[in-house]
């Protein structure tokens, strides 16, 4: 029996908490939240607590969920408590993706104390973990040459959670999707670190990114965000990310594009729905995390993650 508790139970930690209490191999000790309106409340007959309260269930738990923010320098604290106290972590926190290059000093700190302390700790979900990283570095197995890929999310985010909505945009005047840009309250977090991770890993050797984001709308409003990541080599395209949401697009759809020996071009119709996807991707990454080695871990450390 796999014994977790879940930091963070908004409503894309209520969704895995949802998901997750249904296997039977996996037993909930605990659930936290900061916010007053949570705390004292009850989820599937399980009373939430204060986060200041989670050292009283640590021997009886194999795992956290940490559900929080998508910054790695606001989860520092919590992470590094949580690993002092011989925690495993599996996180949505799309900085810990693959923070090497974009955040290394953290990094560094938290992948030496977790090997100190003999535990694992990993971010992932649907995007950035999985869509737009490590389904295409798996595709490129396939591969004996790779000269570029490309990668496209295009999402109708309609059927979305309000803080997506809100963080893509929908609905503000252009003044306001201007200040949350330069603010960086309007963007998708992670792009960064799927480029990193492919680049990476593939051995790209990219030595200039460049990147973009800009409105989606009509004549009456916008509708969401249009963000882009391009990394080259001496000024040739290498990888590029594009990642579009807006409200009632009219083809969404999850695309790879392998240029090389032999190639590929693979296009998943609708796309991939996030709240669901990245549900599913933390409770199907367990397993996979929990029977690696001490560190900060990515996903292409572990072995293949699938249903359970």
């Amino acid at each position: 029996m796999i014994k977790v508790s879940q930091i963070g139970l908004g409503p894309i930690g209520t969704k895995i908490f949802s998901l997750v209490q249904n296997y039977s191999k996996i037993e909930f000790v605990g659930l936290f939240d900061k916010s007053p309106l949570l705390i004292g409340t009850s989820l599937g007959n399980k009373e939430i607590k204060p986060i200041e309260e989670i050292e009283s269930i640590v021997p009886e738990q194999s795992l956290v969920i940490v559900t929080t923010t998508s910054s790695i320098k606001e989860s520092m604290p919590l992470f590094q408590r949580l690993i002092k106290h011989k925690v495993n972590i599996i996180s949505t926190c799309e900085e810990l993706f693959f923070p090497f290059l974009s955040n290394p000093e953290e990094a560094h700190l938290l992948d030496s104390l977790a090997k100190d302390n003999n535990v694992k700790i990993l971010g992932t979900g649907i995007n950035p973990g999985f869509l737009m990283d490590t389904l295409p570095l798996f595709l490129s197995a396939l591969h004996h040459k790779i000269t570029s890929i490309e990668i496209e999310r295009i999402q109708n985010a309609s059927t979305r959670r309000a803080p997506f909505q809100k963080k893509i945009g929908y609905g503000l005047t252009m003044e306001e999707f201007n200040n949350g840009v330069a603010q960086k309250t309007i963007r998708h977090v992670g792009l960064r670190e799927s480029h990193d991770f492919l680049n990476h890993y593939l051995n790209l050797e990219v030595n200039e990114i460049e990147e973009s984001i800009g409105p989606i709308k009509n004549d009456k409003q916008i509708l969401g965000v249009t963000q882009t990541i391009s990394g080259l080599k001496d000024g040739t395209p290498k990888v590029k990310l594009t990642f579009n949401a807006s409200i009632g697009e009219k083809k969404p759809r999850d695309r790879i594009i392998i240029e090389g020996t032999p190639g590929l071009e693979m296009t998943i119709s609708n796309a991939v729905q996030g709240d669901e996807g990245t549900a599913a991707v933390i409770m199907n990454t367990i397993p996979s995390l929990l029977n690696s080695t001490a560190g900060l871990k990515t996903m292409a450390d572990l072995i293949i993650p699938h249903k359970w």
